[in-house]
């Protein structure tokens, strides 16, 4: 099967979106920022990096924090998935989404 075009940041939130989710979401449920500065500053809005440190994994690029978060065994909170514009995680019990930019 040939390789599909990655989907679109806006085309993930639209597909894994619970139906009335978009009425329900709160102010900042989804941010953006750039890997390097989450990287250089140690924040992230969603704390996945320094999440996936406690676990030994170090991410110094888009693909190191897709693959770490599909590495975590049973891990059911976070979820990643490469899009268009970066990588995008899903934190599963508020519905938050964060976009990993290059």
């Amino acid at each position: 099967m040939p390789d599909q075009p990655l989907p679109s940041f806006a085309e993930l939130r639209t597909r894994f979106a619970e139906p009335g989710a978009a009425d329900l979401a709160p102010p900042g449920a989804e941010a953006a920022i750039s890997l390097r500065h989450a990287i250089a500053t140690g924040d992230d809005p969603v704390r996945c990096l320094a999440y996936l440190r406690g676990f030994g994994i170090a991410v110094d690029c888009l693909d190191d924090l897709a693959r770490g978060i599909a590495s975590l065994p049973d891990e059911e909170e976070l979820s990643a998935h490469p899009c268009r514009e970066g990588v995008a995680v899903l934190v599963a019990s508020d519905g938050a989404w964060t976009l990993f930019v290059p």
